[in-house]
């Protein structure tokens, strides 16, 4: 081809962008600007046909938006986001898995059994579910995941089971997908790998929706995927949106984590068969959880809630959201998965905790070190025990307070609990206490006796006490500090140089402190400088002031109301530290006079002239309670000011720089929400937070904000009470970790239980516990290879439930007639009906006619959508009845066999019959039994339009109701070790090739072969006598006469009998024939054989004669042609 001939592609400069803005500006560089046109809005529309499209394409934009609005239920601690990790084996689930929790919690897990729950944020976590490749398992991961991660072998592609559970999820309400590629790196082209990405994720966009995400993990080292690559599908999955889907919405159902087998040992040793008692721990999700609720476990039936309390969560949330970090801390990121054994579990009674704070590996060991020498000093300490525990504690003395008599064993009936006397006063029983006033006044001379032991026992039991708190004080505090930092094992251990040196110096500098008595007295706000330094020290740390408990403010407001003895409380404890003495000090007591009641006050300071200002400036007290209601507000912000005055002053700690940030977030997000608040009055809100009306709000904008008030109402109304009693009013809300106890579980779950298949505790509402009929509408799905037959059995996924039944299907006719049909429809929607418990309308199922892992097709069946329950369908068939007449008068008709009895008839009278030829007729009356016409039972008297033949048929054609099968079997495969193994009815054919039998043949029901005459059959021409002597001989018909029989013939109509000698000779004849004839047969034989011989030579002869002629010509040819050239040769 010819070079020169071929054009180049044009260049097409950017029209917009970097480049075209910089050529643009080159352009109109020494160009003047174009004026400002004085009136912009004159020059808005340029374009009326372009304004309009825009406008139509922004309204269905804005359109395709709209949805419709749902109830926020969210409550402020939301429950995990289920992730479920799902598809076909040898996909890489457990990988993907394991590389999700590392990427989270920097932690490995080798074995994953069960959900794992972890902290994924600040306010997020999640729960990820590996779904084994089981029908029964996929129908339970769509019913409870938020979040699917749908793996697929890029190498294989698209195997079946996972179209199977995107088609169980469309049943059940969408959740959002993710598409996962792996084994990318065994496919060693690029060119194919781009060719495969492409195809797949077309594929995935026509099943899911367009634009679905498909992830891709390229390749595994060292059995890990990719850090890059997880953190991607990990920050993808926590920005993912959730809309709340119906059936969630509207029920409760627990994700469990964690079942425990609460049955008496006793119990199970006896009958280990028997019925047991379970303990089910989880998330509660979706609406609130009632008690006394009834639940159904997918797999094992319906059970009643026996009780149901909650626990700590086991995984909280961020507890301090105030932090500016961007990522959670070490100790922040905890997994909680108790059937993987992930972590130091603990169990107690009620719920198992993981703890899992210590990140690194020699935190770890110096905890397991530490466990050890506490489990051997333990062990020592129990061997060398001197006495039993009755000797000790009968031994043991117990003091209250400081100076107060040890109260031993032997004078245990100084606590006993007085007698109870019966006195009458003024016409009723009183019930009187009485003590024992002797064991009193033995105690308190014994108590006059041994204070001075008491006094030196309790000093030394003082100072062991101060030592150890001061050392549990340092260790606390050292904590704290170094939280957040990596351990280092020299700083951490220079606190415990000189530790008893230090607390006792510790002791001593508070004891000889100076002691504020304003601030012991009164709880006065001035404290010195030293008082205040010495309780910034002890804060919060328990220790003892003077021999007694630590005072603060709190005591003091009881101590005005009497609840505590002055005396005890402030009393000193006598030790060697020299004490200041007060009674020299007169400076100091100047200082303190003005405090007391009876001191000299300044005019500024006295409590009655104050009162008597308060009264010129304010008025005389009002009584508040028969205000209005407008000022009950007042009067509330009123009351917690008089409220706040009157509390005592409680020392506040020392704010360090994480609560001061806190503090003013806190504010900041006040303001902010002030704010809000105004330009929502301004612009959008009324100020009582209805939208307002100024005739641009649509109705779907309006619902929405109605349906926002109310989800805002319903949460502020009971944020003011505690969780115990906040449970009895709406029971247990979402998010919230309880414990479910459940009685009457079958002995075989718990013997065969699988933490690798979920466990659910769906909630029912009170109309889901029924059972009656349900109107479906199905459709047999178009992947599936057979129709669907009538009363064959199928197992459907309804709700939460797995019930085997046998539907009927029919369909409805314009005047509302169900009609009976015996197998479904090829491609279009049907009406079915059948047995099985009460389900909301508009929910969606699926059906299987196998759960086992057996079938080869695909396994979804069928697939439709609740429409009634509990309704009484009249479904109806066919049927046609033959009769035939006895009797013919006119258009009366008397018909026999078509009834059995006059009461048949009856109920048949005034109905619509017709013959095969087309008349049409009715039904009359019944023959009577004996009357003249006769015709037995059954026979009736019928009017026609025409008269009828005696070889007509009459047929009758009605509608015949079609009684329903009540059959309903709960799938309970979770009682068995194999869950795929479990088997229901079978149909009809699935026995017969089991048995391999052949179906039984009803003759009465074959086809019978239509044989019909072919072209038109005519009968002979007949010719009267009379015109056969009129017409010429020609055209007379000819008739042969039969022949006469000869003398032969009527000799051998006659029967001949023979003699014996006859017979012999006829014997004779007819064996010399038969010899004759087999001579002249085998005579014939040998002629064809030898002619036969003689053929053969002769074709032998013939193509010898043919080959020499041949070669003959072959010589004369090469003759002549040798003669030919020689001549040609002379001729040159």
């Amino acid at each position: 081809m010819d070079q020169s001939k071929e054009t180049a592609k044009p260049h097409r400069p950017r029209k917009a962008g970097r480049k075209a803005e910089k050529r643009k500006k080159a352009d109109n560089e020494g160009k003047p600007e174009e004026p400002k046109r004085k009136n912009p809005k004159a020059f808005s529309i340029q374009n009326a046909t372009k304004l309009n499209r825009s406008f139509r394409r922004a309204q269905d934009v804005k359109t395709k938006k709209h949805h419709i609005p749902v109830v926020d239920r969210t409550p402020e601690v939301p429950p995990p986001i289920v992730v479920a990790i799902v598809g076909p084996p040898k996909t890489g689930k457990t990988t993907l898995m394991k590389a999700i929790i590392q990427n989270y919690v920097k932690q490995k897990i080798t074995s994953i059994k069960g959900p794992v729950t972890f902290i994924s944020g600040k306010n997020k976590r999640l729960t990820l579910i590996e779904c084994a490749n089981d029908l029964t398992a996929m129908m339970d991961v769509a019913k409870i995941a938020d979040i699917v991660l749908l793996l697929i072998d890029a190498n294989f592609g698209f195997e079946m089971e996972t179209f199977e559970f995107l088609n169980i999820c469309q049943m059940n309400g969408f959740p959002k997908v993710i598409g996962v590629l792996t084994h990318i790196d065994t496919i060693k082209l690029m060119r194919d790998v781009k060719k495969k990405k492409t195809e797949l994720k077309l594929r995935l966009w026509k099943e899911v929706y367009q634009g679905a995400k498909l992830f891709h993990l390229s390749k595994v080292v060292y059995g890990e995927y990719q850090r890059m690559e997880v953190r991607n599908l990990c920050r993808f999955i926590s920005n993912k949106k959730l809309r709340p889907l119906i059936w969630k919405n509207t029920h409760s159902y627990v994700v469990a984590d964690r079942m425990e087998d609460i049955t008496n040992p006793e119990e199970v040793r006896v009958n280990p068969d028997g019925e047991r008692t379970v303990a089910v721990f989880g998330y509660v999700r979706g609406i609130n959880l009632k008690q006394r609720s009834n639940v159904h476990i997918p797999g094992v039936g319906d059970f009643p809630l026996h009780d149901v309390s909650f626990l700590p969560d086991p995984c909280p949330l961020s507890s301090n959201p105030g932090k500016k970090r961007r990522t959670l801390g070490l100790r922040e990121r905890i997994v909680y998965a108790p059937m993987s054994g992930v972590g130091g579990i603990v169990y107690d009674k009620d719920a198992v905790y993981v703890d899992v704070n210590e990140g690194a590996s020699n935190q770890r060991r110096r905890a397991n070190e530490e466990e050890e020498q506490e489990e051997k000093e333990m062990m020592a300490g129990i061997m060398t025990l001197q006495e039993t525990m009755d000797e000790k504690l009968a031994n043991s003395a117990l003091r209250v307070l400081k100076d107060s008599k040890p109260i031993t064993h032997e004078a245990k009936k100084m606590i006993e609990m007085p007698m109870e006397e019966a006195v009458e006063d003024g016409g009723r029983v009183r019930r009187k206490a009485v003590f024992d006033t002797d064991i009193e006044v033995e105690g308190s001379e014994d108590d006059d006796e041994m204070e001075s032991e008491d006094d030196e026992e309790m000093e030394s039991e003082d100072d062991e006490e101060m030592e150890s708190d001061d050392d549990e004080d340092e260790e606390g505090e050292e904590e704290e500090e170094d939280e957040d930092e990596e351990f280092d094992l020299e700083r951490g251990l220079n606190w415990k140089v000189n530790l008893a040196q230090k607390a006792k110096q510790s002791f001593i500098e508070r004891q000889s402190s100076t002691r504020n008595l304003q601030a012991l007295v009164y709880g006065s706000q001035q404290k010195t400088q030293e008082t205040s330094k010495n309780e910034e020290k002890d804060d919060d740390e328990g220790d003892l002031e003077a021999g007694m408990f630590k005072i603060k403010d709190v005591e003091f407001s009881n101590l005005k109301s009497g609840k505590n003895d002055q005396d005890e409380r402030s009393k000193e404890v006598v030790t060697d530290v020299p004490l200041y003495d007060w009674s020299t000090d007169d400076q100091a007591h100047a200082h303190i006079a003005d405090c007391f009641v009876t001191g000299e006050w300044k005019e500024g300071e006295d409590a009655q002239k104050l009162l008597e200002q308060d009264d010129v400036l304010y008025g005389d007290f009002e009584d508040l309670e028969a205000k209005g209601a407008h000022e009950e507000e007042e009067n509330e912000d009123s009351d917690d000011e008089e409220e706040e005055e009157a509390k005592p002053e409680i020392r506040q700690e020392k704010q360090t720089k994480k609560d001061r940030e806190a503090i003013a977030m806190q504010k900041r997000l006040e303001k902010k929400l002030k704010m809000k608040e105004m330009f929502d009055r301004n612009y959008d809100l009324d100020k009582s937070g209805k939208l307002v009306d100024k005739g641009e709000v649509s109705v779907f904008d309006e619902m929405k904000s109605n349906l926002s008030e109310q989800a805002r109402v319903n949460r502020e109304e009971f944020d003011d009470m505690d969780d115990h009693t906040r449970v009895q009013f709406e029971g247990f809300r979402s998010g919230m970790y309880v414990r479910a106890e459940i009685k009457s579980i079958p002995a075989d779950f718990v013997k065969n239980f699988d933490a690798n298949y979920p466990l659910i505790l769906g909630g029912l509402q009170p109309t889901e516990t029924g059972m009656g009929f349900i109107k479906v509408r199905v459709k047999r799905h178009r992947w599936f290879s057979r129709i669907m037959k009538t009363s064959d059995p199928i197992t459907l996924s309804v709700g939460w439930r797995r019930f085997q039944t046998r539907p009927i299907y029919f369909m409805e006719d314009h005047n509302m007639r169900q009609r009976y049909l015996k197998y479904t429809p090829e491609q279009t929607h049907c009406m079915a009906l059948f047995y099985g418990p009460f389900t909301p309308q508009a929910t969606g199922f699926a059906g299987v006619q196998t759960i086992g892992s057996n079938e080869k097709n695909f396994r979804i069946a069928l697939t439709g959508t609740i429409l009634d329950s509990d309704c009484s369908s009249k479904i109806v068939k066919k049927l046609k009845l033959i009769g035939y007449p006895y009797k013919i008068q006119k258009n009366t008709c008397f018909i026999k066999k078509m009834f059995n009895s006059s009461l048949e008839v009856a109920k048949f009278e005034g109905a619509a019959i017709k013959t095969v030829s087309g008349i049409r007729g009715q039904v009359k009356k019944a023959v009577p039994a004996g009357s003249a016409i006769g015709g037995g039972p059954g026979c009736f008297r019928a009017t026609f339009e025409d008269k009828c033949k005696m070889s007509d048929t009459i047929f009758l054609r009605m509608w015949m109701d079609v009684t329903m099968p009540t059959y309903c079997a709960t799938v309970n495969n979770y009682l068995l070790p194999e869950k795929d193994s479990w088997v229901g009815e079978k149909t009809v054919g699935q026995i017969r090739f089991e048995n391999k039998t052949k179906p039984v043949v009803n003759e009465n029901s074959l086809y019978r072969p239509i044989e019909r005459p072919t072209g038109r059959q005519f009968t002979g021409l007949v010719v009267s006598r009379a015109l056969q002597k009129e017409l010429p001989y020609k055209s007379k018909p000819k008739y042969e006469k039969p022949k006469a029989l000869g003398k032969q013939s009527k000799l051998m109509k006659k029967a001949v009998i023979l003699s014996p000698e006859e017979r012999n000779r006829n014997k004779l004849l007819s064996a010399l024939g038969m010899m004759t004839k087999n001579k002249t047969k085998e005579k014939k034989e040998k002629r064809k054989a030898s002619k036969l011989a003689h053929e053969k030579v002769l074709a032998k002869q013939q193509a010898e004669e043919m080959r020499t002629h041949k070669d003959t010509k072959k010589r004369l040819y090469k003759a002549l042609n040798k003669s030919g050239a020689n001549k040609g040769r002379d001729n040159e």
